[in-house]
């Protein structure tokens, strides 16, 4: 019988080897190709040109986003406001959308 102790243990020492290794990378890269492994492994279409395509069409706001508000922090400001402004426009942005399908379009698509 394994002692979980143990167990937990050997794979935090483990861990803190890793990131001692290589502390400019971090945790969060590490962690990301080792879900791309994962996933890889255990759904075969994963690699597929296609898929891999899909995903990085699906993330390009995300990284658009991301981009600009590494580019206000680099550069000196602290907004923190690009999360409320993204999921206020992604909001506004359903809401004609959906107005849209059923009947005309407002130009207006927050009023009305």
């Amino acid at each position: 019988m394994v002692d979980t102790g143990l167990a937990a243990d050997r794979a935090v020492r483990a861990w803190r080897r890793i990131l001692e290794r290589s502390p400019a990378i971090g945790l969060l890269p590490i962690l990301l190709i080792l879900l791309f492994i994962f996933f890889g492994l255990y759904e075969p279409k994963f690699w597929r040109t296609a898929n891999l395509i899909n995903v990085l069409r699906n993330s390009s706001y995300l990284m658009i986003i991301s981009a600009g508000q590494m580019l206000v922090l680099v550069i000196g400001g602290f907004d923190l406001s690009v999360g409320a402004a993204s999921s206020s426009a992604w909001s506004s942005g359903s809401r004609w959308a959906r107005r849209s399908v059923r009947s005309t379009a407002s130009p207006w698509p927050c009023c009305g």
